[in-house]
């Protein structure tokens, strides 16, 4: 087995990085700062088991866009799942971006 260092180095800076510092290094169209994506690192996991499809652009424009709203549209979309699982993670994406625009 052969150590890479670069790889160590990088896994060393990735431990060192807050939540929030590593989900806007995945999402690379984000353009807030890591108190505005807060919201969206405590619910994280959650999100994803969900299905929803943060690696699109048309979440994360939205998102950029609409981030006033982005803890209530979280909130919104955990809540509604919680009463009527979505039957799909296109579903759960459509509904977490309508959330979004519409401020529910």
């Amino acid at each position: 087995m052969r150590i890479n260092a670069e790889q160590i180095a990088y896994d060393i800076r990735d431990l060192n990085r807050s939540p929030e510092q590593r989900l806007l290094a995945n999402l690379y169209l984000l353009d807030l700062d890591e108190y505005e994506v807060e919201p969206l690192a405590v619910h994280w996991e959650a999100l994803c088991a969900l299905g929803i499809a943060f690696q699109a652009d048309r979440v994360q424009v939205t998102i950029n866009v609409y981030s006033q709203n982005l803890e209530a549209a979280i909130l919104y979309v955990l809540d509604l799942n919680s009463r009527i699982p979505f039957n799909s993670p296109e579903h759960a994406t459509n509904t977490f971006v309508r959330a979004l625009r519409e401020g529910w």
